[in-house]
């Protein structure tokens, strides 16, 4: 969680470093912040969103710790029964399906280093942003 933490606050810096008034970020916000979310995986299944909008998915960090708190949570965790009823045919599913049909389709390792990678990329890039929209005393 905490590198979650930090990819979001450096993405906070990014957008920061481009929008210096104060009003005008809090507006924009939500409307930054939003897409984000909604290509993330907790509202809506990734594999249902419009093809158009999947290259956006690959910036937010929200999807990365959503896939890393899921594999977490249900990977190889046979203790756990589920039961899905489909058509009056009730079947007993594998964590593995599970995990399928919720659109996680990385790995653990994977999506650490894409939070990571998004951390490092969101920094360097809100420094260099920075460079060029403070002015030399």
């Amino acid at each position: 969680m905490f590198i979650a933490y930090q990819s979001g606050a450096a993405y906070a810096l990014l957008v920061g470093a481009f929008i210096t008034d104060r009003e005008s970020l809090i507006n924009i916000g939500p409307l930054l912040n939003m897409p984000l979310m909604m290509l993330s995986g907790f509202f809506v299944n990734l594999d249902d969103v419009v093809p158009v909008l999947w290259p956006f998915q690959w910036i937010s960090s929200l999807k990365y710790t959503f896939n890393i708190m899921l594999r977490t949570e249900f990977e190889r965790n046979d203790d756990l029964k589920y039961e899905i009823v489909e058509g009056g045919v009730t079947r007993y599913p594998d964590t593995d399906e599970l995990l399928d049909q919720v659109g996680v389709d990385l790995s653990l390792g994977t999506s650490f280093g894409c939070l990571v990678a998004l951390y490092v990329g969101f920094l360097v890039l809100a420094l260099i942003a920075l460079m060029f929209t403070t002015r030399r005393v």
